[in-house]
């Protein structure tokens, strides 16, 4: 990677914390829009009796007013649940490639046991490398086996099924309670068990990542990574 030399370099650093921050601030642009346009519709919303008294046809009036609530549910469910998973999906992809790259980085450096030797994949084969490899200070998500589950299961759940649990969903509902202190607005549906991530989900990920990834660094140069 051209960022790396014989250390994790500051310029690397720079770079996926700038990601990391566009990220953020792409969030927060989508959840104030969303906001917005509640606000909006919540204004300028009318009863079916207003409607009807406005259009003097109860078939007409019925019809607006459904279209109204069709409206409504895209802009405060359908939509953000959507461009959630996706924001999601896409900064947790680059966390973890960018988590991998490290790792490869040091095994010029390390023993003799190379990430690909381990079992698992993705994050997860990361936190066995650092900690039985790198034998470093786990940093951020790493020191809470309950997250990094749950966001694994957010994860899988969200590409291979559009964000229905499918396969352990107790222990999923265990996950998300016992992350309800990070996470307090995921919910698990009661019926279709299609997981919803709440406005303030991809901050507190992306905060958390930016300082699990910075937290790594410094580990890593207190190695002479």
């Amino acid at each position: 990677m051209e960022f790396f030399s014989n250390k994790v370099s500051s310029v690397f650093q720079l770079s996926i914390n700038y990601e990391l921050n566009n990220f953020l601030g792409l969030n927060t642009v989508i959840e104030n829009y969303f906001n917005n346009k509640k606000n909006e519709l919540n204004e300028n919303g009318k009863s079916l009796e207003e409607l009807e008294e406005q259009f003097g046809n109860d078939e007409y009036a019925n019809h607006i007013f459904e279209g109204q609530i069709e409206e409504y549910q895209n802009f405060t469910e359908t939509f953000p649940d959507l461009i959630r998973r996706s924001l999601f999906l896409t900064s947790y992809s680059f966390l973890e490639k960018n988590l991998i790259d490290i790792c490869k980085h040091t095994e010029n450096n390390s023993s003799s046991i190379l990430l690909s030797d381990l079992k698992g994949s993705g994050i997860n084969q990361v936190k066995t490398y650092l900690q039985k490899v790198l034998k470093i200070e786990q940093p951020l998500f790493f020191q809470h086996d309950s997250e990094l589950k749950l966001l694994s299961n957010i994860r899988n759940a969200s590409i291979h099924n559009n964000g229905v649990i499918e396969r352990k969903i107790e222990q999923t509902i265990i996950l998300i309670e016992n992350c309800k202190v990070l996470y307090p607005n995921i919910n698990l549906q009661e019926h279709s068990k299609e997981v919803l991530l709440g406005s303030d989900f991809n901050k507190v990920f992306l905060e958390r990542s930016i300082l699990t990834f910075n937290e790594l660094i410094s580990s890593l140069h207190d190695k002479g990574y």
